[in-house]
């Protein structure tokens, strides 16, 4: 590799080192992947869609755009199976290929701003960053994401105007793929009146531009107008401006918030601004600084800096990657501010790795104030610092100490497995769960019979679901509450019936950790579930009845 890098790189060489970047990054993808293990949350939902859409039914969900599973579904339609688990890691397969073939397109971009040797750079940057290595073979619409992100800006990169009707052209792409590729939009159109607004015929372009944007998403917003009577129709089935997480999907605060003016009448203009835009910028920065580790943290520092005042870089890309990240930080201030979800910072990763390189080449090329690098120096350096981002990546990947992800614990995720079928086949009635108390469930209502996934329709979702409750059924239901009286008040009215407890610590609600360690101190809360009686090692959990007859005779005596 060494011969290679100290003389000139021929296309063959860029394409050998690239496939080598590629061959190192695949097991560091795979490495936190256990294809045993069933999927859930968003990647069974997505796993689901596909199936669906394999079998020529394009109902749209009401909280998820169709792009990665319509991508999916041709392949979907080539399995023929009894057992869930092989269509859950189709779509873990082709997503772990999107990540590694997005590494080719990476490199292209970067040499928009780099000569070869730092695009390669930059290129193994992006493809051993371990966060992102995550979530390339979950199965998650992100690696698809990202790729039409690069491929879009790539095209917005160009001093000819009508190159940059392609570039919109992937951005509809992007939108059909995520909510947020709408941000690219507005992304690409401030780039192209900055960069492109002297360019011959640009107006009449950039109205082209638009044209071909809307083209490619008019049938995504006709089949939302057919289904629910909106072009823009979309729910989560809760708002984020709330006071907190646990508030976004609360039956009992959604029916009395909800909306950017009924919180600024309730709590004033001056709780909002801090609230929304001053949190939100703190809570953005605390998950940019946390996406980081373990190395574009250092490399950033000082590349933000100097991408002020690039120097070998042309001062209107430089200025256009700025836009896509400011633009994408500012629309996600509101969201951030409530729900600290890092995925949601995960496609700004090309871009930050752009400014990352920049300190790279600026201490290869130009060394310190008092001595240059010689030829062959140039070359050991970015060998030693490929080896060292190998090596942290690798580190972080595995997990050291309590840092980084490391494997998946089996033994702890099968007896999650166990406990779901108890929620799912064993109880009935509406249940609080805090977070990690219910993993599995809808992944055990759906998939243990063919019949039901491979029938499922997304237009009358058969899994348990708190709006379409029906009697002998276990379900999901958030409740908030102040205190555990509060809360068990506030859930009486929507038919609550239990309450589970994890073992390692309640991440919204801590009066819950009281309930826990000193179960016998709450009479009217009666066990049915104990992980411990169970003879679970790995995975802690109480579940408790609530008994409403003792609860108000409590309260009355208290």
């Amino acid at each position: 590799m060494s011969t290679i890098v100290t003389r000139s790189l021929t296309k063959k060489h860029v394409i050998i080192l690239l496939l080598m970047i590629s061959l190192i990054a695949i097991p560091l993808k795979l490495y936190t992947v256990e294809f045993s293990l069933p999927v859930q949350f968003d990647n069974l939902g997505y796993a689901l869609d596909s199936m669906q859409y394999s079998e020529g039914d394009f109902f749209i969900p009401p909280k998820k755009n169709p792009g990665w599973p319509l991508f999916a579904s041709p392949f979907m339609s080539l399995v023929n199976s009894e057992n869930f688990l092989d269509y859950s890691n189709l779509m873990r397969t082709l997503s772990l290929g999107i990540s590694v073939f997005t590494i080719f397109p990476m490199y292209i971009l970067l040499r928009k701003f780099f000569n070869e040797k730092y695009s390669l750079v930059g290129a193994a940057l992006f493809a051993f960053e371990p966060h992102l290595n995550y979530i390339s073979a979950q199965g998650l619409s992100e690696p698809l994401f990202i790729l039409l992100y690069i491929c879009s800006f790539l095209f917005i990169l160009n001093k000819n105007s009508k190159i940059a009707i392609i570039g919109f052209m992937f951005a509809g792409f992007v939108w059909w793929v995520r909510l947020e590729g709408a941000i690219l939009f507005i992304s690409l159109s401030i780039i192209y009146l900055v960069n492109l607004r002297h360019s011959k015929h640009s107006i009449r372009n950039f109205m082209i531009c638009i044209l071909i944007f809307l083209i490619v998403v008019s049938p995504m917003f006709l089949q939302r107008n057919a289904q629910y009577g909106e072009f823009f129709y979309m729910t989560y089935g809760g708002s984020i401006f709330v006071d907190e997480y646990s508030m976004v999907f609360a039956k009992n605060v959604q029916e009395n918030d909800g909306s950017a003016l009924q919180y600024i009448e309730k709590r004033g203009i001056g709780q909002f601004v801090d609230k929304f835009i001053i949190g939100g910028a703190s809570y953005i920065s605390e998950g940019l600084t946390k996406i980081s580790f373990p190395y574009l943290i250092i490399l950033l520092i000082f590349g933000l800096i100097l991408a002020l005042r690039p120097v070998s870089q042309n001062h209107h890309y430089t200025r256009a990657n700025w836009i896509v990240m400011l633009t994408m930080i500012g629309v996600l201030l509101i969201p951030f501010s409530v729900i600290h979800e890092r995925r949601f910072l995960y496609p700004l990763y090309p871009f930050l790795i752009i400014f990352a390189v920049l300190p790279i080449q600026r201490l290869v090329e130009y060394g310190f104030s008092t001595f240059s690098f010689s030829k062959k120096q140039k070359t050991i350096s970015l060998l030693i610092i490929l080896s060292l981002v190998v090596i942290l990546s690798t580190l972080f990947t595995v997990g050291v100490g309590k840092y980084g992800y490391g494997q998946i614990d089996l033994e702890k995720e099968n007896e999650k497995i166990e406990y779901a079928k108890f929620l799912v086949n064993e109880l009935d009635g509406r249940m609080f769960a805090e977070e990690g108390t219910a993993d599995y469930t809808r992944n055990i209502a759906i998939t243990e019979d063919p019949n039901i996934f491979k029938n499922y329709k997304s237009s009358r979702i058969k899994d348990p679901h708190p709006d379409n409750y029906e009697p002998g059924k276990w379900v999901q239901i958030s409740i908030h509450g102040k205190d555990l009286v509060d809360m068990i008040n506030n859930g009486e009215s929507y038919g609550l019936k239990y309450i589970a407890i994890p073992g390692h610590g309640s991440f919204h609600f801590e009066f819950l950790d009281d309930v826990y360690n000193n179960e016998k101190m709450y009479p009217y809360l009666e066990k049915v579930f104990d992980s411990n009686d169970q003879g679970f090692k790995k995975f802690h959990v109480k579940v408790f009845e609530i008994n409403y007859e003792k609860f108000q005779k409590f309260i009355l005596n208290e």
